[in-house]
């Protein structure tokens, strides 16, 4: 064998050995990943060999099985959410890794307008709630999470019945009366939360119901709430009042199928604070002090008055029935609740998917006021081939709600005012005998008669669907074409027996009313999206969209009804058929709309977004409005002098500036309207109630070519800081809006011949700063404890309404004549500033020259003054005021209410009223801290609010209107001649106690423990024996505790109309609320 051969042989054997000894080196490992979190195994983990491309994802059981080269290869675990580990094989061959969540929240990505962003690359103020801050609300809406969780944002319910109202404003009130809701985009389709939706008929009452309580809250996955005009502008006409888009639930997207149900019932307990009435003893001992004995009243010949009659006996002996009725007793009850979901998601290799079934119930605290919801869920996309993809969404709600008579413009007619103010010594019969219990010829009855004979009934449905193709011809280009919308049905059913007070003058009276609103919406997009050179990204984003919406709605009543032993049916039993009221109107939108973003060296943001909305509602001419934004956006945490600082993940500073608009105005505000009108010919006045009614028609609005959009331009700089691997989150946003050409409906004088005029005039600002603060202050193996804390100062002013300087915006009465010319909109002020008179304590027997003698001394004895006022009180005669001492205008007396003088004069005129406040806090905003232990989690949430007033006219009819009964904090402060210290005037000063002064304007500043969330998650090992990934229970409890000043039920509390806001007045009150439940995934 020559040399050449011998060397080729051993070279070959060589290279055996080293292949045997590398073969003989490899290792097998396998292992299963598990969820730090709860103990579940996480499918889909990708595992690495660490400086190879040898990996493999985990299974269905998170089970996986690699072959790496030795001992010193090094495992690497990723899963998106998840903190990525790695790990050493060393002697090990099975390798299990348990992996947490990750703390780092830059990476998440938050849906905006028409698409999705990074939260590290964001330009405008975008803030974002999950769906277990959602969760955790246990509330029928997901309007009220909101509440406290995200700053800029103030929610406040309109009471606490069963699926009431919510006004939502994102910083501050913009409009007049064009409304301050601001626009909802739920899976895309858009959607103005609009109560009128769900009202149906007419109900006696201003109790509004929610809308998006037709939206099951345990579906959602996501909230985003768009706040500046940058991110806000890209939907035009509907941005002014701010965004907040819905994402629901959709398909898993790693192969595996979950079936999930929870379940949990609560109960509801009566507010913590309460207000009370005499009892029967004390309410007799009141009206023999209110109503005493003529002087010359002869036991056995005179005959007593029917006031005087209520606490003295025909012979003149005090009436003493042993009758004590808490009418309070009988109203309430506890409330409760119970909650059912049930969903399946899955996913293939091609398609995902989800479906879900929800149940609610809930009985309020007053009886007879419930409602209960069934919905559903489906959504499915599919991937048909690389260039080609389908989806669908739809969902759908079917509620009904009873409601109670809480009219607050007819106060007789409210429960809660009946409960406090009626006589708590009535016997059985004469609830029984309406005629011995109330005036026949007004609407007063007692409050069981109501409450257990009125029926006020609303069934709603909701169907939201939508199918969309999406499109992508290659690797940089996306089109995507949606067809969508929903339809919003409600009926109501109310009636009002003629044993009840509202159905007393009717002789009953029924009315069936049904409402539809119907949205349609067609959105065509395309997207072109490229990185070039590693350096420019650029993402353009153009569209077209078109929207049509029709409102129809058709209400019958009658009255005098023949038959009312069939409630709400006894409709076709009226002898008196009223005219039916019907209206249809539609209104469409076509917008052209487009975006860029583009970003240099991932750290220099630009966007620039622009839309043309064109609306029906606006005359040739001004149909079309532009609404362009721009914003830029600098990672400074990238630059070369803080790169290398490792505490900052991220330093980012934001400038934006947007314009968007408002369209939120009658379909016809633009042109001339005429108005019906009914007339009666054998009645002093024309009422639709009258046996005889004619109809006819005079002019109702004047038309306007000239009629524009309301705009609102806003400026914002925000600034974004992360430190220390995001255990330090921080946010600060300070803006400026300025609103012009407002849409106000001004009111016409009669000698114009018409009614109202819709004009632009007037302008808004809202300035305001908010903060958020996000901590991990521990985080360890077996413990953490996060906090989040936001705060938002905003300062709301008219500064312009056209030709006045003010616009009452409640031109009659409040309530029965009381007061008058409380709300306006004026300049220099915020919408729905209260006005009213300051105080300067009460007029006292000093004030008058009855107490002084003929040499112009005071007469200081008690005694002297007592028989000088019984004196004057017994002859009907009037107190005289000594000169230089203030007067009101009218007869006063000692123990009355006396206003200050704001100006020179001793006359109180109209002139002398001042700025009371108004219901904008000066600042507010919530507090959250998470304690976890293992299984065990532990959540509170604070909620405050400071600066904020309510107008509180609940107390006014306790303090001796008429006979009724009074509240016993004023029986025990009242002014008498025995007690002229006391604090609260005399219960004979009607004029003081409807006059609008600082007491009716109360602080409503509050500090509440909102909510209290304990939950327990079941071992994973144990429950993976039994076929379960996950099971949780929990215990809740929300409006726990509530820390105030102010004297009435609840503080955080908001009228329908958002412009009197700070009206409270009888409404519902808000619970206490505890649940229990369970959750179970499989």
């Amino acid at each position: 064998m020559n040399f050449k051969e011998n060397c080729k042989r051993l070279l070959l054997f060589s290279l055996f050995l080293l292949f045997v000894s590398g073969v003989s080196a490899q290792i097998q490992v396998t292992g299963v990943v598990i969820d730090e979190v709860d103990e579940s195994p996480l499918i889909g983990v990708t595992v690495m060999e660490v400086g190879t491309q040898k990996g493999v994802i985990t299974d269905m059981d998170g089970n996986y099985s690699i072959t790496v080269k030795d001992e010193n290869s090094r495992l690497s675990f990723t899963y998106i959410g998840k903190e990525a580990k790695t790990v050493r094989v060393g002697n090990r061959r099975k390798v299990d890794v348990t992996m947490g969540d990750q703390a780092n929240e830059l990476n998440e990505l938050v849906v905006i307008g028409y698409g999705s962003a990074k939260k590290s690359d964001l330009t405008g103020s975008v803030a974002s709630m999950k769906a277990s801050a959602i969760e955790e609300s246990r509330s029928a809406s997901f309007t009220s999470a909101l509440a406290g969780k995200i700053a800029g944002v103030m929610a406040i319910q309109n009471g606490g019945d069963p699926g009431a109202g919510i006004n939502i404003k994102i910083r501050g009130a913009s409009s007049v009366s064009a409304g301050t809701s601001p626009l909802y985009v739920i899976d895309g389709v858009l959607m103005e939360n609009s109560q009128s939706e769900v009202s149906g008929a007419s109900r006696m009452g201003d109790t509004s119901l929610d809308p998006m309580a037709l939206i099951n809250p345990n579906d959602i996955a996501s909230i985003e709430v768009l706040k500046d005009a940058s991110a806000t502008a890209i939907y035009g006409s509907r941005g002014a009042n701010g965004v907040v888009i819905i994402t629901t639930k959709s398909g898993t997207k790693d192969g595996s199928t979950q079936l999930s149900f929870s379940a949990d019932a609560g109960f509801d307990l009566l507010p913590q604070k309460r207000t009370y009435a005499l009892s029967g003893a004390e309410y007799e001992n009141y009206m023999r002090l209110r109503f005493p004995l003529p002087a010359d009243f002869v036991p056995g010949e005179s005959t007593l008055a029917g006031n005087t009659a209520l606490g003295w006996n025909p012979d003149g002996t005090p009436k003493i029935t042993g009758i004590n009725r808490v009418w309070q007793d009988e109203i309430f009850r506890l409330g409760v609740s119970q909650n059912y979901n049930i969903s399946l998601r899955g996913s293939s290799k091609k398609n995902t998917y989800a479906f879900s079934l929800g149940y609610y119930d809930k009985t309020g605290i007053v009886k007879n006021s419930d409602m209960n919801r069934f919905s559903y869920s489906m959504k499915a996309e599919s991937t048909v081939n690389n260039y080609l993809k389908l989806g669908m969404n739809l969902s759908g709600s079917v509620m009904v709600n009873n409601g109670i008579v809480n009219a607050t413009n007819q106060t007789q007619s409210n429960i809660f005012t009946q409960m406090l103010i009626f006589r708590p010594n009535i016997t059985d019969r004469e609830i029984e005998d309406s005629t011995d219990a109330d005036d026949p010829g007004s609407s007063w009855n007692n409050p069981i008669t109501n409450l257990n004979s009125v029926v006020q009934r609303t069934d709603a449905r909701r169907t939201q669907g939508t199918a969309y193709v999406i499109v992508t011809p290659s690797k940089h280009w996306t089109l995507r074409s949606t067809i969508g919308g929903y339809m919003t049905d409600a009926k109501s059913k109310n009636f009002y027996p003629s044993t009840s007070g509202m159905g007393r003058v009717d002789k009953g009276r029924a009315s069936h009313g049904v409402a539809r609103t119907t949205n349609l919406l067609n959105e065509n997009t395309l997207t072109f999206m490229k990185t070039f050179n590693e350096i420019h990204a650029v993402n353009v984003l153009g569209g077209i969209t078109f929207q049509r919406t029709i409102f129809d709605n058709l209400t019958t009543t009658t009255t005098g009804l023949e038959i009312e032993s069939l409630d709400e049916e006894s409709l076709k039993f009226g002898a008196n058929i009223l005219p039916p009221e019907n209206s249809y109107s539609y209104y469409s939108l076509m917008s052209y709309l487009g975006r860029i973003n583009y970003t240099l060296k991932s750290r220099y943001l630009f966007t620039a977004s622009f839309r043309a909305d064109g609306s029906s509602k606006f005359p040739k001419g001004n149909k079309f409005s532009y609404f362009p934004s721009g914003a830029f956006a600098w990672k400074m945490n990238e630059e070369a002098f803080l790169k290398n600082v490792k505490e900052i993940d991220q330093l980012k500073l934001r400038l934006s500036y947007g314009r968007t608009g408002n369209q939120s105005i009658n379909t016809l505000a633009a042109l001339a309207m005429m108005s019906k009108k009914y007339y009666s010919f054998n009645t002093a006045q024309g009422t639709t109630g009258s046996p005889i009614i004619n109809m006819g028609v005079i002019p109702g609005t004047i038309g306007s070519d000239k009629l524009r959009w309301e705009t609102t331009d806003q400026y914002n700089v925000g600034v974004d800081l992360s430190l220390f691997n995001s255990r330090v989150n921080f946010t600060a946003d300070l803006y400026y809006k300025y609103t012009t050409d407002l849409l106000i409906t001004e009111q016409l004088p009669g000698i114009s011949g018409y009614q109202s005029v819709v004009r632009n005039i007037g302008s808004v600002v809202n300035k305001g700063l908010e903060l958020n603060l996000g901590t991990v202050n521990m985080n360890t193996k077996n413990f953490t404890w996060t906090s989040d804390l936001n705060i938002s100062f905003n300062k709301n002013r008219v500064k312009n309404i056209g030709s006045g300087d003010r616009i009452p915006i409640t031109p009659t009465a409040i309530m029965q004549g009381h007061f008058l010319d409380v709300f306006y909109v004026r300049e220099g002020y915020p919408i729905g500033a209260m006005f009213g008179y300051k105080t300067d304590g009460l007029y006292q027997c000093r004030d008058f020259s009855d107490f002084y003698d003929a040499n112009g001394t005071f007469i200081s004895d008690k005694a002297q003054q007592k028989a000088i006022y019984d004196n004057i009180k017994g002859n009907n005669g009037q107190f005289t005021l000594r000169e230089g001492v203030v007067s009101r205008g009218n007869a006063v007396e000692p123990g009355y209410l006396k206003l200050k003088k704001q100006g020179e004069g001793d006359v109180i005129t109209s002139d002398d009223k001042v700025y009371l406040g108004s219901n904008e806090p000066k600042f507010f905003g919530g507090f959250t801290n998470r304690f976890s232990y293992k299984n065990v989690e532990l959540s509170i949430f604070l909620q405050f609010s400071y600066g904020n007033k309510l107008f509180n006219t609940n107390h006014a009819m306790l303090r001796g209107y008429n006979n009724y009964n009074i509240e016993q904090q004023y029986y025990d402060n009242m002014w008498t001649i025995d007690r002229q210290n006391a604090p609260l005037h005399i219960y004979s000063d009607n004029i003081g106690r409807q006059t609008a002064t600082e007491l009716q304007a109360e602080d409503a500043s509050y500090l509440k423990i909102k909510e209290i969330s304990f939950s327990y998650r079941l071992p994973k090992k144990a429950m993976r024996h039994l076929g379960v990934k996950g099971a949780k229970v929990f215990v809740s409890g929300i409006n726990l505790f509530t820390f105030t000043k102010y004297s009435w039920y609840d503080p955080e509390f908001s009228s329908t109309n958002p412009l009197t806001g700070g009206l409270d007045k009888y409404s519902y009150p808000t619970a206490r609320t505890f649940n229990a439940g369970f959750s179970i995934d499989l």
